[in-house]
């Protein structure tokens, strides 16, 4: 008595290859998710920090020629009165944001404080997460 092999094979229907590729989509899209999400995360923390360093160095600034800066630009060169030892407090990295563009910097009325502003990834006002506004206030 011989059987037919036909009964004994086994394969994968349509269905279940259909029904795994759809599992490993979900569980892909999730984890994609996740990871990106992360990455804008990290470049929302980095800028909160290059923000608190750039406080330091406009505090630096303030104590070295005993005022507040005029422009985040005062921060990357040297008066003309300081002389050839002069060394600027800031590069010019390190007065853009995460996202590479130029922190706003805007002293209020009366020249004691100031307000420092990314506007995020998108480079506009307003928006949320990584595309939104974030500003810390000196000294």
């Amino acid at each position: 008595m011989q059987m037919s092999r036909r009964k004994y094979e086994r394969g994968f229907t349509l269905v279940e290859i259909i029904v795994v590729v759809v599992i490993l989509a979900l569980l892909s899209s999730f984890l994609f998710g996740k990871i990106f999400s992360a990455g804008a995360d990290a470049k929302i923390k980095l800028n909160t920090m290059k923000m608190e360093s750039l406080k330091g160095m406009i505090n630096q600034y303030r104590f070295v020629n005993n005022k507040l800066p005029q422009s985040i630009a005062d921060l990357t060169r040297c008066p003309p009165s300081a002389g050839s030892q002069c060394v600027p407090v800031a590069k010019d990295e390190d007065v853009r944001d995460a996202w590479d563009g130029q922190f706003e910097y805007a002293l209020k009325p009366g020249g004691r404080s100031y307000t420092i502003t990314s506007f995020g990834a998108d480079g506009a006002p307003g928006g949320s997460g990584e595309e939104g506004d974030a500003s810390i206030e000196g000294p």
